[in-house]
């Protein structure tokens, strides 16, 4: 007797986007429609940056991303994870 079992992986999506000046490719935080992305195999959760930057020749301007992240980055003590002051 052959039995075939299927396995259906649920894959995690999270929204792809940005408003930081001069990135192409992905949809515009904000948008009415922002896009979507399937997260890849090491990526179990979505993560949303919201930062202020300061150009010296422009000035601070205040940004957003949103995609696929991996817990490791989530991790206090990590070392992808710093926070400047």
């Amino acid at each position: 007797m052959l039995y075939l079992l299927e396995f259906t992986a649920l894959a995690l999506k999270c929204y792809d986007c940005t408003n930081m000046p001069g990135l192409s490719g992905v949809s515009k935080c904000g948008d009415e429609k922002v896009g979507s992305t399937t997260c890849g195999t090491f990526m179990d959760r979505c993560m949303t940056i919201k930062a202020t930057m300061t150009v010296p020749t422009a000035g601070p301007f205040q940004f957003e991303m949103k995609n696929c992240s991996s817990s490791i980055v989530c991790n206090r003590d990590s070392p992808y994870n710093s926070e400047l002051n």
